[in-house]
């Protein structure tokens, strides 16, 4: 397994560029502030917003969430988040875009020492969900994640799974 690992790690950095960063600060749930000064948005998820937005407005609509509700679950994504990556030395991998259109930079993150992106993690257990509507590499996998986690009743599938069930599939 490790070897495997391994090959896969040497390939993955010809195939994408990366950077060693440390997470300064969790902004939300799927945007951290790094010590370059930058702000990442992770690639691939998406977990319900916390502070009052336009996109909280247009979620809570297109949802049919509560208002105070859909905040409840971004609150909990931002714990999650804070709790497992805030203050953790990362590496950060780049797909085909590298910067959305609010110009923050588009990444995958593996804390040094994992074998799983953090994109990949929050999903897992239950705190986001894959962002369907782009194509990125790790797509499918996200998906049979988010599968999982609502069958185990991870996190917000344990919490606000009626909510969840909305808000994850569009």
């Amino acid at each position: 397994m490790n070897k495997l690992f391994l090959i896969l790690f040497i390939i993955s950095t010809i195939v994408y560029s990366y950077d060693t960063l440390t997470v300064v600060k969790v902004k939300d749930g799927d945007t951290y502030l790094l010590s370059n000064g930058k702000i990442v948005r992770l690639i691939g998820i998406d977990t319900p917003e916390k502070f009052k937005s336009v996109k909280l407005k247009k979620d809570v609509k297109k949802y049919n969430i509560n208002t105070n509700i859909m905040k409840s679950m971004g609150e909990l994504s931002s714990i999650y988040a804070q709790k497992n990556i805030e203050g953790k030395r990362v590496a950060l991998y780049y797909g085909r875009d590298t910067i959305d259109y609010y110009g923050r930079t588009l990444a995958y993150i593996y804390i040094i020492g994992d074998s799983i992106s953090f994109n990949a993690r929050i999903i897992k257990d239950g705190y986001s969900k894959t962002f369907r509507k782009y194509s990125f590499n790790q797509k499918k996998s996200f998906i049979e994640y988010q599968l999982k986690a609502e069958k185990e009743n991870k996190g917000l599938w344990k919490t606000h799974k009626k909510y969840m069930k909305s808000f994850c599939f569009d």
